[in-house]
């Protein structure tokens, strides 16, 4: 839009418009010769007449170096260094209980688990493997004897049938003052009911970074079919019972010794048999508990502090304590 040149422009404003002029613009918006404003900046438009084009100027913005320079130099007006501390000292009185409850993260309740049927009828009575050569235990067939590992499961046990002492653990209990107490029940019932059984569960411990045994091999003996008060029918002495109610089943309690664990000790539970057996799995059961540490003049024998009646604890082989009739009952040390 050109300028409306009835307008008189004294030297000044022409001066102003020239730069503008140069870029092919004619009109700036505070330039009252340009167009008519009233008193409060607005611009005054006629209707029914020509009226000047409203053209918006750009900003230009230019940043110089000395301009950085200046705020830099301002900013560490405000800041002195090295640092220099005040202490005020305030008077809080907070009665707050900042106690935390202990997590366990140790003590879990391992079971065996029970498969169903074709029916869903649980399958309780599981399979334990024989003492001598048979195709017992494996229904391929497959002959083998010895001790089986039991089926413990719970928890997060990073290896099957066990329980592991990790690194964790380890530190948790010796920052507590504490220790672990296993009380463990298996149940058994064999299927020959016209001749004395042997029902063992062994007890063992292993580490997979370093050879790391129990210092005795422990074995809880249990029998079936007994007969008579002693003798070659009943060398120790248990209660005899009727063939249809004799399911021998050992119960104890044992107190892991800390002083003699390492990170990673594995312990397992297995069983063997003098015939071809089972094991009850709703009435077997593998418990972990965090216990203070007790008095070793309780412990009957490595650890050992408490077994139930008619049983036989084997120490490597041999008979270490007796449970039994032949000691009423009572607790026997025998060396």
């Amino acid at each position: 839009m050109a300028i409306d040149k009835t307008k008189l422009l004294d030297p000044v404003e022409l001066e102003l418009q020239s730069k503008y002029q140069e870029q092919g613009i004619t009109y700036i918006s505070n330039n009252n010769s340009v167009v008519n404003r009233d008193d409060l900046g607005n611009i005054i438009l006629n209707e029914g007449k020509s009226n000047p084009l409203l053209i918006i100027e750009t900003v230009n913005t230019k940043i110089l170096n000395s301009s950085v320079i200046k705020v830099i130099d301002t900013q560490f007006n405000y800041f002195k260094f090295p640092v220099r501390v005040i202490q005020s000292p305030i008077d809080l009185d907070l009665d707050v209980d900042l106690s935390l409850p202990e997590i366990d993260n140790v003590s879990v309740s391992l079971t065996i688990p029970i498969p169903l049927d074709s029916k869903n009828q649980p399958l309780t009575y599981r399979k334990i493997n024989t003492s001598y050569e048979t195709d017992w235990f494996y229904d391929t067939g497959e002959q083998s004897s010895g001790y089986k590992e039991l089926q413990f499961t719970g928890g997060n046990q990073t290896n099957p049938n066990s329980y592991t002492i990790t690194k964790d653990i380890l530190n948790n209990l010796k920052q507590q003052n504490k220790t672990l107490r296993f009380k463990l029940q298996v149940q058994y019932r064999s299927t020959v009911t016209d001749q004395r059984v042997g029902l063992n569960t062994r007890l063992t411990r292993s580490n997979l970074k370093q050879f790391h045994p129990l210092p005795v091999n422990l074995v809880f003996h249990k029998e079936q079919n007994v007969s008579g008060t002693d003798g070659t029918g009943n060398p120790y002495g248990i209660t005899e019972r009727q063939p249809a109610v004799d399911y021998p089943f050992v119960n104890m309690t044992y107190i892991v010794n800390l002083n003699d664990t390492i990170p990673d000790d594995v312990y397992t539970v297995s069983a063997e048999s003098g015939g071809p057996s089972y094991i009850l799995a709703q009435s077997s059961y593998w418990d972990i508990d965090i216990v203070d540490i007790p008095d070793p003049n309780e412990m009957i024998y490595e650890n050992i502090y408490d077994i139930n009646n008619d049983t036989v604890v084997f120490g490597d082989g041999d008979v270490r304590v007796q449970k039994t009739n032949s000691t009423s009952q009572e607790i026997k040390l025998i060396t």
